[in-house]
């Protein structure tokens, strides 16, 4: 939440394939999944919303950067240039 970003947390009992369903059906853009080996390593499995496979593991702290920069002003591009608006008559 520090950087602004809106994460929710599964811990309960389910299965790990479960708790990945659960998070497509809620259309999550990454879905970030942390077992042992990434708890230990400080990194994540990113899988992406849209994509079959997951992306794979990824450092956390650089994958938090890339977030940033996706989420930073101007990420999408400079906006079109508008028309004034006109009513039809």
């Amino acid at each position: 939440h520090a950087r602004g970003f809106h994460v929710e947390v599964n811990l309960g009992s389910g299965t790990l394939n479960k708790k990945v369903r659960e998070a497509q059906l809620a259309q999550w853009n990454y879905i970030l999944v942390v077992g042992k080996e990434e708890e230990e390593s400080m990194s994540v499995n990113v899988r992406q919303r849209g994509l079959q496979k997951p992306v794979g593991t990824r450092d956390l702290i650089e994958f938090m950067d890339e977030l940033d920069q996706e989420n930073s002003p101007g990420a999408l591009g400079k906006p079109t240039k508008l028309l004034p608006f006109r009513r039809s008559t």
